[in-house]
């Protein structure tokens, strides 16, 4: 029922079908291998995204679109997982001794000798110290690096962010021949 001058507003609905191809993400899987230090990881597979074709019935208002909503889903590709070996080894013997430890992960190591300053601990700095990002490797931590030998987390620096470390070296000529380099570290247990 109307009432007079009462406005009747109309609306235009249309629909329309789109076919849409889309990447299925494929998923990750995770093995055990008893080769590989606990923390490592190692791609087995790749992995590849999938695909798949959507039919999708679009609703207009007067030409605006109000609603999206898929009517048939056919898969063209099956994604294939990512897979990854997870390390698993907890021990490993380094000079005729055995190395307990929690995780050992690849760092960046550079090199710093005396500077006149106190570390971030408040000792004098010294052979055995290393300046490492405390929100990757909590200050006081225990470490074997090799190429360095047993270290302890006891300083932290300004470019020393992620997954990097400063060994503490005698001299600037050790500094210097030490460079920059890629090390393994064992975070002890």
């Amino acid at each position: 029922k109307t009432v007079p001058n009462q406005e009747i507003e109309v609306i235009r609905v249309t629909e329309n079908e789109v076919k849409v191809e889309e990447p299925i993400p494929c998923g990750v899987e995770r093995t055990s291998d008893n080769t590989l230090e606990r923390g490592l990881t190692k791609t087995i597979s790749a992995g590849k995204d999938g695909l798949t074709k959507n039919t999708v019935r679009i609703t207009y208002h007067n030409g605006q679109e109000v609603k999206r909503e898929v009517i048939n889903s056919e898969t063209l590709v099956e994604p294939k997982n990512r897979v990854i070996a997870m390390g698993t080894i907890t021990a490993v013997s380094r000079g005729n001794q055995l190395l307990n430890f929690r995780e050992a992960r690849y760092m960046e190591a550079s090199a710093y000798t005396y500077t006149g300053n106190r570390t971030a601990t408040g000792r004098n700095p010294e052979v055995g110290m290393v300046a490492v990002d405390p929100q990757v490797i909590p200050m006081g931590s225990r470490m074997y690096i090799e190429g360095y030998g047993f270290a302890r987390a006891a300083d932290t620096g300004g470019s020393i962010k992620g997954n990097r470390l400063d060994i503490f070296l005698e001299d600037r000529s050790q500094c210097l021949n030490w460079g920059r380099r890629t090390v393994k570290v064992y975070l002890l247990d």
